[in-house]
């Protein structure tokens, strides 16, 4: 029997964001899988290329940026997802204004390719009405405020990985960016820096979550990955998504834990705080 996916008839818009590295990629898997649109300008890992350079540019920050450019950005790309075929002059205007600014290191190139997918997208006029659709992009959490005032039916899945593994991985883009603002000061890019910057981040994402219980969820990556039926099922309940078939089983199936959960090991706590280990603990992962 082939795998059948049925969403509610309530539209909703799922975002996925994380700490670098944390296993978003897996969740956008499962979104595809189940027949979530996320765009039509991905990468290899799934990240939404329109949201990489909206939202990575200089300009649109939510610490000391303008409030009017990060409501640009985030009135763009709504437009550019949802219903291109609306997306206004003034919008196309301020889009092409950034062929000119730094975006995260991009090459002028990568840049312009982006900005011509986009603009191409307004001549498919509107989505069809309904459509379940989302975006990954790691950076979303920065973000996700602003977001889900725009966006009143935005489910937003936060992927919580192990932050003392996170502390030893070798992606630190995040750390190298928001760094200063999260961490409120001067910091270099160490295992204990990131374990800092991990911290902050996930202090703020619990406070929101427990603003905003049935907007925001946390998923336990390690969790996902040792009990995926479970964790699958929780995802399918939030967003309100059914699955007929063998697609349940399709989903589990597709979950492979990788060989780095527990990877803290090797190195013990001696390159950690352990007020941040406690604060790992704390969230119900392994410190040992």
């Amino acid at each position: 029997m082939p795998s059948t996916f049925q969403t509610t008839p309530k539209p909703e818009t799922v975002a996925i964001g994380g700490v670098g590295g944390s296993g978003t990629r897996l969740i956008a898997e499962l979104f595809l899988r189940m027949g979530c649109y996320l765009g039509p300008d991905r990468n290899a890992a799934d990240d939404n290329l329109w949201f990489t350079l909206l939202f990575r540019h200089s300009g649109v920050n939510p610490f000391d940026g303008s409030a009017e450019e990060l409501n640009l950005a985030v009135e763009l790309f709504v437009a550019a997802m949802a219903n291109p075929g609306a997306m206004t002059r003034g919008q196309l205007m301020w889009l092409e204004s950034l062929g000119a600014r730094e975006c995260g290191g991009r090459d002028p190139g990568w840049i312009r390719s982006r900005i011509d997918r986009i603009r191409s997208a307004g001549d498919s006029g509107p989505c069809e009405v309904g459509k379940w659709w989302g975006w990954k992009e790691p950076n979303t959490h920065v973000f996700i405020e602003a977001f889900m005032r725009r966006l009143p039916n935005l489910q937003y899945i936060h992927v919580v990985r192990n932050g003392c593994d996170m502390a030893y991985s070798a992606n630190r883009n995040q750390l190298a960016r928001w760094g200063g603002y999260f961490l409120r000061g001067p910091h270099d890019l160490t295992p204990r820096s990131a374990l800092r910057y991990w911290c902050a981040v996930h202090r703020r994402m619990v406070c929101l979550r427990d603003a905003n219980p049935e907007r925001v969820l946390l998923v336990n990556y390690d969790e996902l990955c040792g009990a995926p039926g479970e964790g699958i099922r929780r995802i399918l309940e939030r967003t309100g998504t059914s699955i007929g078939g063998d697609g349940l089983e399709s989903l589990v199936e597709s979950v492979r834990p990788p060989s780095s959960i527990g990877r803290h090991r090797k190195f013990g706590w001696r390159d950690l705080d352990p007020d941040d280990v406690n604060y790992v603990g704390s969230l119900g992962f392994d410190v040992a």
